[in-house]
């Protein structure tokens, strides 16, 4: 006798997208974009702390184009626009989003800057958010422009024509004992400032979750899959790093556990305090692939000199105490 199993399910998107919305959508930013006077309009996934799995809030490239992948790019034109993504999602994105409007392409065959090129007029005036995309994308995607257009920073406009946008995330924030972490924050971020002594930088900006969360002993819900905290931090040489976030996720005692080791600011204040970093002529390090370009510009524009190299967070998270593969 043979087996008998139920019949095959296959994913459908029909419950979280809906093409139908996207036409009306992309007239109110074509709208926007007239009265900016840009021929064109650049998104990604992304948010400004390179989020894989977003809050709802964040979803940005989903609710102009319908698609809700984990990675993709968009742009839109006065008349054409295209939808960027890679191979895991080329039968998806059709099926969420107006294909009338949208072009859909898979990366890395085909580049966003070379679209731009090749599609939109001489001089094009592109817009951007700076603080959703990196130092090095906004560096590639120029190179693929090759002077065809110009980048122009501003305003998020999806966010001027998203009506009915979510709250931000608003979940507590968990302090994580040695016993669990394997090693206490007091030593992760004296190894840190050890690697800034070493490279001779006064400064790390931190906009990774991983790595503030890794580094500070701290975890959160505020992102589907990933237990972190969306904070920016600022690991300075010689004094406690700054982490801002939001205080009210955290308790009193929290509050003051935590301020045994850093100084607490609001999210509100991070432009302040690299403000601050750049007038004080202080030289701070940056990883290019993670960081927005928008803090790039502030510090560098402001007198800041820049040191760019890869989060040393990364690397140094990667070596696993005892503490953290006995939980693998």
């Amino acid at each position: 006798m043979h087996p008998t199993f139920p019949p095959a399910k296959f994913q459908s998107f029909s419950e979280i997208s809906d093409p139908d919305l996207i036409k009306p959508r992309v007239k109110k930013l074509r709208s926007l974009m007239q009265s900016k006077k840009l021929d064109a309009w650049l998104t990604p996934h992304s948010d400004v702390h390179r989020s894989e799995s977003l809050p709802k809030n964040q979803r940005r490239l989903a609710h102009i184009t319908g698609f809700t992948g984990s990675a993709g790019t968009a742009i839109i034109g006065t008349n054409n626009a295209a939808l960027f993504v890679d191979g895991r999602y080329t039968m998806q994105a059709p099926l969420q989003t107006d294909t009338g409007i949208f072009e859909i392409l898979e990366i890395p065959n085909e580049k966003p800057g070379a679209w731009a090129k090749n599609n939109l007029k001489p001089k094009a005036q592109i817009g951007f958010d700076p603080w959703l995309h990196t130092i090095a994308e906004i560096r590639s995607f120029n190179l693929q422009l090759k002077n065809h257009g110009v980048l122009l920073a501003t305003e998020n406009l999806i966010e001027k024509i998203w009506d009915d946008r979510p709250p931000p995330p608003f979940k507590n924030i968990e302090l994580l004992e040695v016993g669990r972490a394997g090693v206490a924050a007091k030593e992760k971020i004296l190894a840190i400032q050890n690697h800034l002594e070493d490279k001779n930088a006064d400064a790390l900006i931190l906009n990774m979750p991983e790595s503030i969360c890794w580094l500070l002993n701290i975890r959160g819900r505020d992102v589907p899959n990933t237990p972190v905290v969306l904070a920016f931090a600022i690991v300075h040489k010689t004094k406690k790093p700054e982490l801002f976030v939001d205080l009210k996720k955290l308790s009193p005692e929290q509050s003051q556990l935590l301020s045994a080791i850093v100084t607490l600011r609001t999210m509100e204040e991070f432009s302040v305090s690299l403000e601050k970093l750049a007038k004080d002529k202080a030289r701070i390090w940056v990883d290019p692939t993670t960081c927005p370009d928008a803090i790039y510009k502030l510090l560098s524009e402001k007198g800041a000199t820049i040191f760019e190299a890869p989060d040393p967070v990364v690397a140094t998270k990667a070596i696993k105490n005892p503490t953290e593969v006995a939980g693998m």
